[in-house]
């Protein structure tokens, strides 16, 4: 049944469409509708300069989906801010998606559930795992300069990335989170922008994402301010899977974003004077607490 204007959703979802892989972008959007809650919608934005119709096809096929052609690639943060702005006064929680992410039917309700009970929470994710079931290490700290030239050299498969990476271990397993016990749920300052469960409230406060960065560290960026208007929380007893396909690592053109990306981030917040940044991760270096939905 189609809401009125006037009505409140329970969650609203977003997708930002830009050469995505049809049968991934299925899984997605049917998982997302067939949660176990009521009153859910699902926002297709579509950066494609030319309509796709197998989006009408899916249109049809599932309840629920408001489809948005944007006729031009307004990037990530654009792209989801016209699904956040138009659903800002009508829904209490707003879920980011990437179109390559599944989860089964009681993901999406059962963060709802933790989310109601504890109101201080504004931004909230589960555990990511691969398709094969291993975990990805994406929830982080927030980062310095030398975390983010650290990993992305380690990721490159390098001489120069392994010996960084074997001497400092233990700086990077700090980054990413991997010092924490992740059978518990963790405070994260940096929550993965594949996921992301957003009080609605804490999100149009915080004015959604900074359209500085078209793609990448966008989530670290809104990610910062969440936690600075509330509390980000990781939810290790729920769990999402990611498709995640590394672009940047490969593709000289995501390369080029990256770097332009963690750039404008680093004018925008500070490269080594960065003080909110230590007291940030300070404060949630070693917090976590036990699942209420044990």
């Amino acid at each position: 049944m189609k809401k009125f204007s006037n009505e409140m959703y329970n969650v609203i979802g977003s997708i930002v469409l830009y050469d995505y892989d049809q049968k991934k972008l299925e899984k997605t959007i049917s998982a997302f509708l067939n949660s176990n809650l009521q009153d859910i919608r699902l926002c297709l934005l579509d950066n494609c300069k030319e309509k796709d119709d197998y989006i009408n096809i899916i249109s049809t096929k599932y309840k629920n989906i408001d489809y948005i052609f944007n006729n031009i690639n307004l990037g990530y943060s654009a792209g989801h801010n016209v699904a956040i702005r138009k659903y800002q006064d009508k829904t209490k929680y707003h879920v980011v998606l990437n179109p390559d992410v599944y989860f089964d039917k009681n993901t999406i309700p059962s963060l709802f559930i933790e989310m109601e009970k504890d109101t201080t929470i504004g931004l909230a994710s589960t555990k990511i795992y691969y398709p094969d079931k291993k975990q990805q290490f994406v929830h982080k700290i927030l980062p310095r300069p030398f975390d983010v030239g650290v990993r992305f050299l380690n990721k490159q498969k390098n001489l120069s990335g392994y010996i960084l990476a074997k001497i400092f271990k233990k700086s990077m397993k700090q980054y990413e989170l991997k010092n924490l016990d992740h059978n518990k749920n963790i405070i994260c300052p940096s929550v993965s922008g594949c996921f992301m469960f957003f009080r609605n409230s804490v999100l149009k406060e915080i004015q959604g994402f900074d359209e500085l960065f078209f793609m990448y560290f966008e989530d670290i960026d809104i990610s910062r301010r969440a936690f600075k208007a509330s509390k980000n929380m990781i939810f290790n007893n729920l769990t999402v899977y990611h498709n995640w396909g590394k672009g940047s690592y490969k593709n000289k053109n995501l390369l080029r974003y990256h770097l332009a990306s963690a750039f404008k981030y680093f004018n925008k917040w500070g490269w080594i004077f960065d003080f909110e940044r230590t007291k940030i991760n300070d404060s949630a270096a070693n917090v976590q607490v036990q699942s209420t939905l044990e």
